[in-house]
């Protein structure tokens, strides 16, 4: 349920974000990973001969990120890759729905 006002910042980033997920398998021996959007995945990982508690963190993932082909890929399907005003240094997909972005 969506309670910003319409029209508002708040409504923008509920009306047009996407979706993000992680998913893992873990079994003795091996572990399966999926990721879909602007998700990261990181294993926490003993060093040989350290303590049960000192766990270092691995990224198991590729962010997924819309620059070279994947900007291209979304553009091609009626999407848009800008950034959202005031934050040029984050690159969002865009629905072809009509997202009002000034690039």
């Amino acid at each position: 349920l969506c309670t910003a006002r319409p029209g508002s910042y708040e409504a923008a980033m509920v009306d047009m974000s996407g979706s993000t997920a992680i998913m893992a398998v873990v079994a003795k021996g091996y572990a399966i990973l999926a990721c879909t959007g602007d998700s990261r995945a990181v294993l926490g990982v003993q060093k040989e001969g350290a303590s049960v508690d000192q766990l270092v963190g691995v990224q198991v993932t590729v962010d997924h990120k819309p620059t070279g082909s994947e900007a291209d890929r979304v553009i091609a399907a009626g999407g848009r890759v800008a950034p959202w005003p005031g934050e040029t240094h984050i690159q969002r997909v865009w629905s072809g729905r009509g997202a009002a972005v000034a690039t």
